[in-house]
């Protein structure tokens, strides 16, 4: 199973980073990148179009309480999203904070293309077979449901036989 096209959330404050990473992301050819430099306008990106993936700069993560995390999270939009952490080697601690609030995984920064797209294809296509084993869940509980309801209707026929 490959992703063939993917719409991205980068946000990052550091304007060089995200323009190398947008760059990256959209030199590989299957992904759509919308950048940002703050969680405000993310939050606004977010509320206004579908994303497959958010990969988003720690600090941003961490903000008020990790209410960034939070909000994306309560949505039910995006409550199965990758959501990928952009760290420093020194932002250790703030990374663990974060993907004990919900956050997916990390990448630290400069990453190179090829971990990129391996970690992202790996997410994306995680979310992806999760999305189908729900899809199979509700469909067997759909037939549960008509089998238990037959039974009720057709039980009380043989006995009264």
């Amino acid at each position: 199973m490959n992703s063939t096209y993917a719409n991205l959330l980068a946000i990052d404050p550091n304007e060089s980073r995200i323009q190398s990473l947008t760059h990256s992301m959209q030199k590989q050819g299957w992904y759509s990148v919308t950048a940002c430099n703050n969680g405000k306008t993310a939050k606004f990106l977010i509320a206004s179009k579908q994303f497959d993936a958010i990969l988003v700069d720690v600090l941003i993560a961490n903000e008020d309480n990790f209410q960034f995390l939070t909000d994306i999270r309560t949505n039910p939009r995006y409550s199965q999203t990758p959501i990928i952490l952009l760290a420093d080697t020194d932002e250790q601690e703030q990374v663990t904070a974060c993907l004990e609030q919900g956050a997916t995984d990390y990448i630290r920064m400069p990453t190179n293309e090829t971990l990129l797209k391996i970690r992202l294809s790996t997410h994306l296509q995680q979310r992806e077979i999760k999305a189908q084993a729900l899809s199979c869940l509700n469909a067997f509980n759909a037939m549960k449901k008509l089998a238990d309801d037959l039974r009720e209707v057709i039980l009380p026929l043989g006995i009264a036989l």
